[in-house]
């Protein structure tokens, strides 16, 4: 079994939203190792939606914004955490031709939600300057309930 470095409690400003609201959530991610680490946030992460009847909600493609800025590395000194917006909505880098962005157009009704860190990410795509501290792995968040109104 692989050591655990790093932790993400994933938090939902409310638990009920209506369906006109932005669905506010972020997350506190923790170095829970004994080094330092860099992270980098931008098409690392995923959103995991399921509904009341257990079944994934597909998102559909997210905004498309031009790419070529790097992200800034953050680092993350052992048992410190940095929180985040984790918005419904991530951008697709323009060039792409994988979906990496997403947005979630909920109905009315309950839901799941966890989040899910990569590095290197699944689909390939990172804009980051090469880092040899760059923490590597996949971690998942604690799974979170919301209620999407009329």
């Amino acid at each position: 079994m692989e050591e655990q470095t790093l932790a993400i409690e994933l938090r939902s400003q409310r638990p009920r939203f209506a369906k006109t609201d932005d669905i506010s959530l972020s997350a506190v991610y923790t170095n829970v190792s004994q080094e330092p680490f860099t992270l980098t946030f931008w098409w690392n992460r995923r959103l995991e939606v399921v509904d009341s009847r257990g079944q994934a909600v597909a998102p559909g493609p997210g905004p498309v914004v031009p790419c070529g800025v790097n992200e800034e590395a953050t680092l993350l000194l052992p048992g410190k955490s940095v929180e985040r917006a984790e918005p419904f909505a991530c951008t697709q880098p323009a060039g792409p031709k994988q979906t990496i962005g997403w947005s979630y157009a909920l109905r009315a009704g309950a839901y799941r939600v966890t989040l899910e860190l990569a590095f290197p990410p699944a689909h390939g795509f990172k804009q980051a300057a090469f880092d040899p501290r760059a923490w590597r792995g996949s971690v998942r968040s604690n799974t979170i309930d919301i209620v999407v109104g009329r």
